[in-house]
């Protein structure tokens, strides 16, 4: 049995079904609105305490129910909240297209194994998957100076649909972010562009990401922005707006689990990619044909897509950032391309 994985880089690989075609034994047509590609996968460990999850049916079915429960049979609670198509929740239960999304009120317990039960036409399908470590309150103190590498290369490009995987093939840089103060009550974090050289190194004579102070009650998550930053997509500089960038400590402070960012992109910059010459268009112009939509960008023009990628690989790395307001003030930037255009091609 397969189960749903959601991801642009995956759309390519089903791995298999829970039911189709003809019963051998009887001649006569299976089910055929099949369940296929869990999220988690079945039998997954070291799965995010504050994940989703998400099952793929051929065809969308309102009646559809999806329970999660632990080991002792204690049911999850679904959350309460506003789908992305603007609808309520129903026990927790949202659509994406033919996507059933669980969310869990209060996210699941660390280091348990919890058993799902999707039902639909077609009868149940079941699958287990078991939580990590994280998900316990972490020392607050213990997190200030660590800086932390988040490889957008490794996660899963949700949105824009389409054209995210386009995204993660390109992407040459990763987004550091440091711890600088931190209680139970808030915590403050800085931002910068990884370097092309190495990822782990801040980039020089570059403006780094002053995150407003953010609410850490719910130790050990956080959710620090929105704020406005530039990345590198094989050589070309795109702005997100209204980042955002969540996640959840290990209880060492050594790795951050569940890592997201989300935002807004300027699809513009991109078009070389796809079509050297092409009008500012081009993009939103193949998101369209699989029903997604650009949205205006702060400059005018509906050039702009949601970005959302998750389970980003986030561990901490060596070094502390460098607050950077303006780089280009300082003499030993004079001379760099961000800096002056004259000096080179600046990509």
């Amino acid at each position: 049995m397969t189960r749903f994985v959601l991801g642009l880089a995956a759309l390519s690989a089903v791995a298999g079904c829970t039911t189709s075609g003809k019963d051998t034994d009887t001649g006569t047509e299976a089910c055929t609105n099949l369940v296929t590609n869990p999220y988690p996968a079945e039998d997954a460990t070291n799965v995010y305490y504050r994940s989703t999850v998400e099952a793929t049916l051929k065809t969308k079915e309102a009646t559809a129910t999806v329970t999660v429960a632990d080991a002792n049979g204690t049911a999850v609670a679904g959350a309460s909240m506003t789908c992305e198509d603007g609808s309520a929740s129903v026990n927790g239960l949202c659509w994406r297209g033919n996507v059933v999304v669980f969310t869990p009120a209060t996210g699941f317990a660390a280091s348990t194994q919890y058993n799902v039960t999707v039902t639909d036409s077609c009868g149940p399908s079941n699958w287990s998957f078991t939580t990590s470590e994280v998900g316990a309150t972490v020392e607050p103190s213990g997190l200030v100076g660590k800086t932390y590498q988040l490889d957008l290369a490794s996660g899963r490009f949700v949105e824009p649909a389409g054209v995210g995987s386009l995204l993660q093939s390109y992407v040459t840089q990763s987004v550091l972010i440091g711890v600088q103060t931190a209680d139970s009550s808030k915590i403050q974090m800085i931002g910068a562009i990884g370097s092309d050289s190495d990822g782990t190194v801040q980039a020089a004579c570059t403006q780094t990401i002053a995150f407003p102070s953010a609410d850490f009650s719910a130790d050990p998550y956080f959710q620090v922005g929105p704020q406005t930053t530039a990345i590198s997509v094989k050589g070309y500089d795109i702005t997100i707006t209204d980042l955002e960038i969540s996640g959840a400590f290990a209880p060492d402070g050594s790795y951050i689990q569940g890592a997201v960012l989300a935002g807004s992109i300027d699809t513009r910059p991109l078009v070389p990619l796809l079509d050297e010459g092409g009008p500012d268009s081009a993009i939103c112009d193949l998101a369209a044909g699989i029903g997604v939509s650009c949205e205006a960008c702060a400059d005018g023009g509906d050039y702009c897509l949601s970005l959302y990628v998750d389970s980003i690989n986030a561990t901490a790395v060596s070094g502390t950032i460098t607050e950077m307001n303006d780089p280009c003030s300082l003499e030993e930037c004079s001379s760099d391309p961000k800096c002056n255009p004259d000096t080179g091609s600046g990509t």
